[in-house]
């Protein structure tokens, strides 16, 4: 019973039954194998795209890696150099210490010399004055004297050794001066037996000239003959004797005079060391200031790109793939002022201001949507993110999507505070955002978009909320100028900045040019003004047989920029390949005057081509660099024709068909209107653009540099009067006053070497007056950037004249002193970032041609380099002769 109770539980059921379930055709066992087989390929090839992003991680990892070690290697050997440099600093030191020992040994060993000198006398004296009874005593005392010459000729030989000693203690070091201080010790304890020994003598001659008058008296008293000592010698053999110890006397005189000048030469050269120990740790000093600058600008680099890493990491992990068909959810990411970012909910509430301060406020940005094209992008479903910068805070990021037409709803959020500088902020700036190619766990930037920020002011103003925002559209722009995507976004303020917009606009200041002395400038300012300004009207048409740096000739994407001299630059649209075509005609308004027309005679205008797909930031990607003379235009004449590109090492990479002239808009003019560029498959926008764009840091980096290639206004500070309402304050300048001496250092005129030169970034010009008496950061201009040929210092200082010693110093220097220490040296230096200096030019200035000629008012001068070759001309002034006829007067 239990057998066929366990069969009837385990029994399957029956047909009709419930449970029962028909058995599988062989068609449909072979379609659920397919449909497995097919789920494994999927899955097998989610494994093989798995283990590839899983290799390009761990080659990124390890290139990381290896990047760091090497950091902190240079980093490591730099330490080291600090180190040694620091171990020679304390060596100097020492090597000091051990100079100035030796100072109060030569002190004592002069007054020792001049005791003997004055016992030497004493002796002499009572030698000579001793009565003829005592000439027996005297010859013992000569033999006596003859010793201690012997002993004062070994002390004048150790004296020289010591000297000796003393001249090579630099080069032999500290171990020398160990044996030289033992010397001195020597020579001290014969100084104290020699005077042990003289003391002796004296007491002797003074014993001997008791005796002699005791002798005297007797002979008196006694009237006894007294026997002479020696009979042998006469009386002009004493006097002969006599006149040889005058002149042993006279040569020792002499001698002791000349160990007296030996002694002042080598104070002389002791003080030379000393002053050399000093410039040696001064330069020390510097070199170990250099090298902790640099280690700390390559730790504070470090530092930056590390957290860069991390953060940039940390966002793309974070980031979830999402299909293409699916619809993401709705996130926000709120950045605070100090750079923090944390999410927050999708839909924002009033607990959003709970942790804000009365004066903070939320800028919010929400990414809706972009809409890619497949044509410029080059794929069907890629995968994209966007970058945003926006004013003082951290990059945020979006999510990785997937497809041509992607709704990201993401919002960012910002925390400001609404005060008129943020205002300006949103009125007058544009803010990027990027769009990134996503490469496995590397990107690309492809293109970005210039959002207009003006738009959330005066959405403001037209009673737009966070509740219902305005949404706009904004072009991406590519590498090569084209739209390849539309954006679809809303920026708007959490709280209501009504008030406070409408205050800015009350209050807001009219943009203004900044007035300045140079003809261009001014006349661009005038012509602003002006209803219907004269105009310059530069058109570029073409370039042709353009060589890239690197890469094929198909390739390049070049652009040109340039600047007319005092008027903003100008950039043309991008081009294509070697012989592009960008039929570019700008406008300037420049008011035609005298002054400006003189000003063409020696003006000259730079067009710089670069290359938008040369990534190399080294050269900037520049291709070459066209000089165009605007000489003609001074006549009233155009300038037209074609100029070729020279890079930096002067090899000729094209050229460049140029066209520049006068426009008067009330004449009629022949210029033929030019097509507008075509419209791309991409819809664009009303939104204005004032110029393209760079799509990537790099490219950001391009514009800065093009920018900063183009020739500035050469404006300058000299003492020259600029017009005739300056007049009588340059003439007073020029004039000078007796309390001070005035230096200015204006436009320095570079040469075609030094302009060509790449390594030649920054300058600036130092020189040396009376350095005892000034320091050295008053006596050298500001760094300026090789932006033109032209650059100009800015520098002038007066120096006051009314310190006692520094009016002695000069008036020693007028009555013909070192004529070294009455030449003002000029240099100019080469200053790569604070990281390496190299002086390239120098020159020299007499202050006595200045007293006995006349004062330096914008003078030229030639600037040389090592091989006193000219590299340049500076403008240079010098207002002193009244100061110096000063000082003359009261010497």
């Amino acid at each position: 019973e239990r057998k066929l109770k366990k069969e009837q539980q385990t029994a399957l059921p029956a047909p009709g039954t419930a449970g029962y379930v028909a058995p599988y055709s062989a068609s449909e066992l072979q379609a659920e194998i397919k449909s497995a087989w097919e789920r494994a390929g999927v899955l097998q090839k989610r494994y093989h795209e798995a283990q590839s992003a899983l290799g390009t991680m761990k080659a990124n990892h390890t290139r990381v890696l290896q990047q760091l070690d090497d950091t902190h290697k240079r980093l490591n050997e730099e330490r080291r150099e600090n180190l040694k440099l620091a171990a020679e600093e304390k060596r100097l030191a020492m090597e000091l210490e051990a100079a100035r020992e030796f100072e109060p040994a030569l002190e004592q060993s002069r007054r020792e010399r001049a005791a003997l000198e004055k016992e030497n006398h004493q002796l002499l004296a009572t030698a000579m004055n001793a009565p003829s009874e005592s000439q027996s005593e005297t010859r013992k005392l000569r033999t006596f004297m003859a010793e201690a010459q012997r002993e004062r000729a070994e002390a004048e030989l150790r004296e020289v050794e010591l000297r000796r000693t003393i001249q090579t203690i630099g080069a032999q070091g500290v171990e020398e001066a160990a044996a030289t201080r033992e010397e001195r010790d020597r020579l001290r304890m014969e100084c104290s037996r020699m005077e042990v020994e003289l003391e002796a003598a004296n007491e002797k001659i003074s014993v001997l000239m008791d005796m002699s008058r005791a002798a005297l008296e007797n002979r008196e008293m006694n009237n006894a003959q007294v026997a002479i000592v020696d009979d042998g010698i006469d009386e002009g053999s004493l006097r002969a004797e006599l006149r040889g110890l005058r002149e042993t006397f006279g040569d020792q005189v002499e001698e002791l005079r000349k160990a007296h000048r030996l002694l002042k030469l080598e104070e002389q050269q002791v003080d030379d060391l000393r002053a050399a120990l000093t410039e040696e740790k001064t330069r020390a000093d510097k070199m170990n200031e250099s090298l902790f600058k640099k280690v700390k600008a390559h730790e504070n680099e470090l530092d930056r790109r590390q957290k860069k890493i991390h953060a940039l990491e940390a966002q793309v992990r974070g980031r979830e793939y999402v299909e293409a068909t699916e619809k993401p959810e709705s996130q926000a990411v709120r950045s605070s002022r100090d750079g923090m970012a944390q999410d927050v909910p999708p839909k924002a509430s009033v607990d959003d201001f709970a942790d804000l301060s009365p004066d903070e406020n939320i800028f919010e940005l929400r990414l809706m949507s972009i809409d890619l094209d497949a044509d410029k992008i080059g794929e069907k479903n890629p995968e994209t993110f966007m970058t945003v910068d926006f004013f003082e805070h951290e990059t945020q990021t979006s999510p990785v999507q997937q497809g041509l037409s992607v709704s990201t709803d993401h919002t960012l959020q910002y925390i400001v505070k609404a005060d008129d500088f943020f205002l300006e902020y949103l009125d007058t700036k544009r803010l990027p955002v990027e769009l990134n190619k996503s490469l496995g766990m590397d990107f690309a930037t492809i293109g970005v978009a210039n959002i207009n920020l003006s738009w959330v002011l005066d959405d403001t103003l037209a009673g737009r909320t966070a509740e219902a925002p305005a949404e706009h559209f904004c072009d991406v722009i590519g590498r090569s100028g084209e739209v390849i995507a539309r954006l679809r976004y809303a920026a708007y303020m959490r709280k209501s900045i009504v008030a406070d917009v409408r205050e800015y606009r009350r209050n807001k200041p009219p943009v203004r040019v900044k007035p300045s002395k140079d003809a261009y400038v001014a006349a661009y300012t005038a012509a602003a003004e002006t209803p219907f300004p004269n105009m310059i009207s530069v058109e570029l048409s073409c370039c042709r047989d353009l060589v890239p740096r690197v890469g094929p000739a198909s390739s390049m994407v070049p652009y040109c920029s340039y600047q007319f001299p005092g008027l903003p630059s100008h950039d043309t649209v991008y081009g294509r390949g070697a012989n592009p075509d960008f039929d570019d005609v700008h406008d300037m308004p420049l008011k035609r005057t005298k002054d400006v027309e003189a000003k063409m005679v020696k003006s000259a205008m730079e067009i710089i081509a670069f290359d938008d797909a040369d990534t190399d930031l080294e050269g900037a990607g520049v291709i070459g660099i066209a000089r165009v003379d605007l000489e003609p235009l001074s006549k009233g004449m155009p300038v037209t024709g074609s100029f070729p590109l020279f890079s930096q090492s002067r090899e000729r990479r094209g050229t460049v068909f140029v066209s520049i002239a006068w426009k008067d808009p009330n004449a009629p003019t022949a210029t033929s209107a030019r097509a507008p560029p075509p419209v791309s498959s991409a819809a664009r926008v009303s939104e204005m653009r004032s110029d393209p764009s760079r799509v990537s840091p790099e490219l950001e980096e391009d514009t800065i540099l093009s920018s900063s290639a183009a020739p500035q206004p050469p404006t300058s500070v000299s003492l020259k009067p600029r017009d005739s309402a300056e007049a009588s304050t340059s003439a007073g300048s020029a004039a000078g006053s007796a309390d001070s001496i005035v230096f200015s250092i204006g436009q320095f005129e570079l040469g075609k070497t030094l302009y060509h030169d790449h390594k030649v970034r920054q300058m600036f010009m130092l020189f040396e007056f009376m350095p005892k008496f000034h320091r050295d950061d008053e006596q050298q201009t500001m760094r300026v950037k090789k932006e033109s040929q032209f650059v100009d210092f800015g520098y002038t200082k007066a120096f006051p004249v009314k310190d006692s010693g520094l009016r002695a110093a000069l008036a020693a220097l007028l009555d013909g002193g070192n004529p070294e220490d009455a030449t003002i040296p000029f240099c100019l230096v080469s200053d790569d970032n604070g990281i390496d200096f190299e002086d390239v030019g120098f020159f020299e200035l007499k202050l006595t041609d200045i007293y006995k000629h006349g004062d330096y008012v914008d003078r030229r001068v030639e600037v040389l380099d090592r091989n006193d070759v000219p590299i340049g001309r500076v403008t240079v002034s010098v207002v002193a002769q009244k100061a110096l006829q000063s000082i003359a007067l009261t010497r």
